[in-house]
């Protein structure tokens, strides 16, 4: 998948990853601080409601912290280590909690570092954090344990964890908006889960199942394909729009306004008004993606035409140039064979020059002996004329 869509889609869930691992730091910071300073409205949201214990803030803030170290420009050895540590430590504390819930029994640990409150709402054991917070954590801790370790890397098992916490939460958070104390866990047998928990909770269910986006379930909702793109605009109205269908009906019977028979009317139209639009939307949003597919099919076809086209304009092309080419290549052979007889000529002409160089110098030698000759034969004659010229003087004294 391509750098822009990873931009577009992903970077906003892997943003809300990382926030919600600062915002659980901070929700339990706050709640130690707290404590610390003795502020009842620091402890809880509202006066009146359930505190978050001690026990909890200090794991809100070890998880979140290892929430926060397990973002992707994190992932080295160094982080690694550090988160599979917070994790052991909230693994600790949660596991130790559900041993003492399961064999009632007080291993010290609830009120180690502060006394709770006297008398604290919903609380069955003084400082002990409710048996839902610490399966919560427990989920959430070898959920991310998980994720550091390359032998127990399985992304459905990460998400399914982070899902099951977000679900809880969601169920503390309406008992809390219908005031049903038993959906958040307030009853005789169990401490019950404070409002700041189920906030937090919610946050960092969200947050771990996000840490993946490329992965199982998180990639079919952060994808461009269109189921993703329908589940991101499903997925919050399937969240809120009962949710918030259910507060006006109880509100509307509690305060007077609406009749139990018709707030349950109100509810069941409002509802089929609800899927009714949904579907209507998903109708719309299917038949513009369609009418997209079949445009960009028909260019997809028209673009393959024009590369037809092109492809044989270029084999015409390439032929004329193969063409082209065999005319070279008979023009460099008759070339090449001007040359060979060129060369032949030149080395014949060259035999020629030297054959016609040696009867020149043969010639000159017989002119130089001719002359030779010539002069010894006019010495000859001269010698002659000169013995006959004296054999007449010889004559011509012996006649006298």
């Amino acid at each position: 998948m391509n750098k822009a869509y990873q931009e577009k889609f992903r970077s906003p869930f892997v943003i809300f990853s990382e926030i919600s691992g600062v915002i659980v730091m901070l929700i339990g910071g706050l709640t130690l601080l707290g404590w610390f300073l003795g502020v009842p409205a620091m402890k809880s949201v509202f006066p009146g409601l359930v505190t978050m214990k001690v026990n909890t803030a200090l794991c809100f803030i070890l998880l979140g912290g290892a929430l926060w170290f397990s973002q992707p420009e994190r992932r080295n050895r160094i982080f690694s280590a550090a988160v599979r540590v917070l994790c052991f430590f909230v693994i600790t504390i949660a596991g130790l909690t559900i041993v003492e819930y399961i064999y009632n029994i007080n291993l010290g640990i609830d009120e180690l570092f502060l006394k709770d409150d006297s008398g604290a709402l919903l609380t069955i054991y003084p400082g002990r954090m409710p048996i839902g917070n610490s399966i919560c954590f427990f989920l959430l801790s070898l959920a991310l344990f998980a994720s550091h370790t390359k032998k127990y890397r399985h992304y459905p098992f990460i998400q399914v964890q982070a899902l099951i916490v977000t679900m809880l939460a969601v169920l503390s958070l309406m008992g809390y908006l219908y005031g049903i104390k038993v959906l958040y866990f307030g009853s005789r047998v169990f401490t019950a889960m404070a409002l700041n928990s189920a906030i937090a909770f919610f946050m960092i269910g969200l947050g771990v199942f996000f840490l993946h986006v490329d992965q199982w379930l998180a990639l079919a909702i952060t994808s461009d394909n269109i189921g993703g793109r329908v589940a991101r605009r499903l997925i919050p109205v399937a969240l809120l729009v009962p949710p918030l269908l259910g507060w006006i009906k109880l509100w509307g019977e509690r305060s007077g306004y609406l009749p139990h028979p018709f707030g349950v009317s109100f509810v069941a139209i409002m509802n089929m008004a609800t899927i009714f639009y949904c579907i209507v939307w998903l109708v719309m949003f299917l038949n513009r993606a369609d009418s997209e597919r079949k445009n960009a099919e028909l260019i997809r076809q028209a673009s393959e035409q024009q590369l037809q086209a092109a492809n044989q304009q270029l084999q015409a092309a390439n032929q004329q140039l193969q063409a082209a080419n065999q005319q070279l290549k008979a023009s460099q052979q008759q070339l090449k064979a001007s040359n060979q007889q060129l060369t032949a000529n030149e080395l014949k002409l060259n035999a020629e020059i030297t054959e016609r160089k040696k009867i020149e110098e043969l010639n000159n030698k017989h002119i130089h002996e001719l002359e030779l000759f010539y002069k010894t034969s006019m010495g000859r004659e001269e010698r002659i004329i000169e013995l006959k010229r004296e054999v007449e003087e010889l004559k011509v004294k012996l006649k006298k």
